[in-house]
């Protein structure tokens, strides 16, 4: 069995060109962001560790961030929900993270909610 770690977070998604606000963090494994720069709403993902790590991007495929670095992904418009799966594998600490962020709708403006696991690798 290995030990795994569940956690959620949500943020107030910002408009007009605002800096993204931190959704979540898994521990030294990565941290998510979300933003609008006026074209939708797009994830950032940052490497806060000191090795590549891989992403597969549902939609978009695989996406490799150097250590200390951050891409941003946009999140794909759909018609009820929009919503970002992606999977990121940090092969020098031997961790996954599975994460899913969805933004939706609110009466103060657009929510982003994420649910992330990660869990060491055999």
């Amino acid at each position: 069995m290995t030990d795994a770690v569940v956690i959620s977070g949500a943020a107030a998604v910002p408009a007009g060109g605002a800096p993204p606000v931190p959704l979540l963090s898994v521990g030294e494994d990565v941290e998510l962001a979300i933003g609008d720069r006026g074209t939708g709403s797009e994830l950032v993902v940052h490497n806060p560790s000191g090795a590549p790590l891989r992403l597969a991007v549902e939609g978009v495929g695989d996406i490799t961030i150097p250590p200390g670095g951050s891409t941003a992904v946009a999140v794909p418009a759909e018609p009820d929900e929009p919503r970002l799966h992606l999977q990121a594998l940090s092969p020098a600490r031997s961790r996954v993270v599975m994460a899913s962020v969805g933004v939706e709708s609110s009466d103060d403006g657009p929510i982003a909610v994420a649910q992330a696991i990660g869990a060491d690798t055999c």
